[in-house]
């Protein structure tokens, strides 16, 4: 009888321990659950957010300022995704379809008559179709490079005389003025922007 007693005891302790662990199992799996879904969660906000500042520039009219804010928020997009593990990396490319050029030019204005000569400085010039391009470092100019290389490191460059101001304009100060469609946006396979494409008007 004693045995038995004892025997229902171990049986009942047993199958409180397999409970408890059971119990423990599920709210782990419940917790991890969660975690992960939080995780989903900021993920997608994540790409959403960092979607939007991009496809604000899905227009069918922008000024080449536009153009320009966008270019200097791939460069920097870019430059930070250098620094990044690759897998973890995405990069942004901005191409251009040109119907005009967009040279560098002089413009002189005298002081005492207020009369502007426009020149050509026949430096740089864009045209047909411009890509950010390759941000890779494998024998390749880096984004940033790539853009100051083309487009002069500053945009716009003021001196003064004591006769007369020079300002130089930069190709892609020049561009400014351009109106542009966007024609085609690409996204890879987690749903992320990667490329804007937009046609000169």
């Amino acid at each position: 009888m004693e045995n038995a007693s004892k025997a229902l005891l171990i049986a009942g302790g047993v199958l409180i321990a397999i409970l408890i662990i059971s119990v423990l199992v599920v709210t782990i799996n419940i917790i991890n659950s969660n975690q992960k879904t939080r995780e989903e969660a900021l993920a997608t906000e994540q790409l959403v957010e960092f979607n939007q500042k991009y496809e604000a520039y899905n227009k069918k009219a922008l000024r080449g300022t536009d153009i320009i804010t966008l270019m200097k928020m791939a460069i920097e997009n870019n430059n930070k995704m250098e620094a990044t593990n690759v897998g973890e990396q995405y990069f942004i490319n901005v191409k251009l379809i040109l119907k005009n050029e967009y040279k560098s030019t002089k413009t002189t204005i005298d002081k005492a008559t207020g009369e502007k000569k426009v020149e050509d400085k026949g430096e740089k010039t864009i045209s047909g179709k411009i890509s950010l391009g390759d941000w890779e470092k494998s024998g390749k100019l880096t984004m940033q490079d790539y853009v100051e290389n083309l487009f002069g490191e500053s945009i716009t460059k003021k001196t003064e005389t004591k006769d007369k101001i020079i300002y130089e304009y930069s190709p892609l100060a020049n561009l400014k003025k351009a109106v542009f469609t966007c024609t085609n946006v690409t996204y890879n396979n987690n749903g992320r922007i990667i490329e804007l494409e937009f046609e000169e008007r």
